[in-house]
């Protein structure tokens, strides 16, 4: 089965655009096209809890929460991902606040902000940490979901030769609104 068909069943949105390797423009066009009052972003390479998402819809108190979830890492190993207690057993926790496994805010605050920075185009964090920073910095209500009640895993994969390429770009005060030059590769007016 195809990506196009597994999007088809679950009811979701596949956006195939031709921008290269770059989370944050991917997560800016898919916030653009998004309906709802309510965006979370997670990445592929991560897989939740069953109860996850209405953790996080619980949550959500008002248009000014920004949500986040705790983390734990697989090691390299073939394993049955069907087996969540199994991955559970096997997996570390980061015990920091490790913002790179899902965010969720108001549609209308991450329009606010011009989404996520689109200079970390290679991911690896820097969108994240950024996102976060400026969703404090905003004084937004940051809520993080306990783990006993929101998990994900993240896979493991090879570490990307991009790792720490862009660090020097990262300010721990960031400035609220980013990529004022335009965003979303387009998708966004």
């Amino acid at each position: 089965m195809g990506i196009e068909e597994v999007a088809d069943e679950f009811q979701v949105w596949y956006i195939r655009a031709k921008i290269g390797f770059s989370i944050p423009k991917a997560f800016n066009i898919g916030i653009g096209l998004a309906t709802q009052p309510y965006i979370l972003t997670c990445g592929a390479d991560t897989m939740y809890s069953k109860k996850t998402l209405e953790t996080i819809a619980d949550a959500v108190i008002d248009h000014s929460t920004f949500v986040m979830i705790e983390r734990a890492d697989l090691p390299e190993t073939d394993v049955d991902i069907t087996n969540w207690k199994r991955l559970l057993s096997i997996a570390t926790r980061r015990y920091t606040l490790c913002p790179g496994a899902l965010q969720c805010a108001a549609k209308e605050w991450f329009m606010q902000v011009r989404g996520y920075n689109e200079i970390y185009s290679g991911g690896l964090g820097g969108p994240d940490d950024d996102m976060w920073l400026r969703a404090r910095r905003d004084e937004l209500k940051i809520h993080w979901l306990p783990w006993e009640t929101a998990q994900a895993l993240h896979q493991w994969h090879p570490v990307s030769p991009m790792k720490g390429a862009l660090s020097h770009l990262f300010v721990l005060e960031p400035e609220i609104i980013q990529n004022t030059d335009g965003w979303g590769h387009g998708y966004i007016s």
